[in-house]
């Protein structure tokens, strides 16, 4: 089962063209992160997120996806 955690800024979620995946948290527990969305390997999309400063991310986590 998914679960929607928070709207974000972007106009389309994963972003319109390359390099247009970092994302804001706009409300919630983790209002302001950033979070990256990128392909980490073939067939493979993951995740890595950053509090303000935005001075270090975490380690990549990959997302399963339901098809």
């Amino acid at each position: 089962m998914l679960t929607k955690l928070a709207d974000t800024t972007a106009a389309s979620p994963l972003g319109l063209a390359a390099g247009h995946k970092l994302l804001r948290v706009s409300a919630g527990n983790w209002i302001n992160r950033r979070v990256a969305l990128f392909m980490s390997a073939p067939h493979t999309i993951a995740l890595s997120w950053s509090d303000s400063p935005y001075l270090s991310w975490t380690s990549p986590v990959p997302i399963n996806a339901v098809l």
